[in-house]
């Protein structure tokens, strides 16, 4: 049988998700540079994929360590039992979003390093719990799916929910 992740639950906070892409993007030229994805997976297995208000005070303190040369990720995580777990997860969420890109800028290209994902959605207009409607022939409504933003920056923002497929439609009458 093929050993891979079948499901994986991912509930880092948006705060340790700031501090570990802003730690990645502030270290992306130095000599000993973090992985936000090693930083989170860290974090993750430390606490059993748990993030609370104490994560982001943890990854800043493994991110202090490393970046002192005291201890590499490899020491760090050597007894970790699930490290590589999450650092598989976490990679299948998070590889690709932050890294080098190029912009053109009046008339020439220019190289940049941090977040190359984005959200397809118009900065303004987008209600994350509003859900729209497009109305059939029947008379009922159908809730059509809407992508969720991929990153919030906002601290107490969550996840929006998926809309069900197998809810029944709304009716009009």
């Amino acid at each position: 049988t093929a050993n891979y992740i079948k499901w994986v639950e991912f509930h880092a906070t948006c705060e340790a998700l700031a501090a570990a892409y802003d730690l990645d993007v502030a270290t992306c030229k130095e000599k000993i540079h973090l992985n936000w994805i090693e930083l989170l997976a860290y974090a993750g297995a430390k606490h059993g994929g748990k993030f609370d208000r104490n994560s982001v005070r943890e990854i800043e303190t493994v991110a202090e360590k490393l970046r002192d040369g005291e201890t590499t990720m490899d020491q760090l995580t050597k007894d970790m039992e699930y490290y590589e777990y999450y650092l598989e997860a976490y990679s299948a969420v998070l590889s690709g979003m932050v890294g080098e890109f190029s912009l053109e800028e009046d008339g020439k290209w220019k190289r940049y390093y941090g977040l190359k994902a984005f959200s397809r959605l118009p900065l303004s207009g987008y209600r994350p719990y509003a859900a729209r409607r497009r109305k059939h022939a029947s008379g009922f409504r159908k809730t059509q799916n809407l992508p969720a933003p991929l990153l919030y920056r906002y601290p107490s923002a969550k996840t929006p929910p998926h809309p069900d497929r197998n809810r029944r439609p709304y009716q009009t009458r």
